[in-house]
């Protein structure tokens, strides 16, 4: 079994002063409970499932785990807006070149190369 001291929190301050990291900060208090929310983040942003984030952090619902451990972070958020865009930016200028082909039917041409009007100059 996993061994857990009786005076957990005076132990771990030690260890923080011992490592240099101040307790508290503009930011907020260190203490093992935010070493908790730091390490479920990390799960979570690992590419993991819901349930296997949540076995991993022993809780016994979901909800436990997303809702109040769960943390978003800007950085995190703006790449997957950028990531959205070049999807978004790549497939637009590809979209004239893009091919259709029903079951039984030949390739053509999603733009009719013989209606000018519709071709990207």
């Amino acid at each position: 079994m996993l061994y857990v001291p009786s005076s957990l929190s005076r132990d771990f301050d030690k260890d923080l002063r011992a490592a240099g990291i101040p307790k508290r900060t503009a930011a907020g208090k260190v203490d093992f409970h935010a070493c908790r929310v730091a390490y479920i983040n990390l799960v979570m942003e690992s590419a993991t499932t819901e349930k296997e984030t949540q076995e991993l952090a022993r809780h016994a619902t979901p909800h436990m785990t997303l809702n109040v451990y769960g943390r978003v972070r800007e950085e995190r958020l703006a790449e997957t807006v950028e990531k959205v865009a070049e999807r978004v930016r790549s497939e637009r200028n590809h979209a004239h070149s893009m091919q259709r082909q029903a079951v039984g039917a030949e390739i053509e041409n999603a733009t009719p190369l013989e209606n000018t009007e519709l071709r990207i100059k």
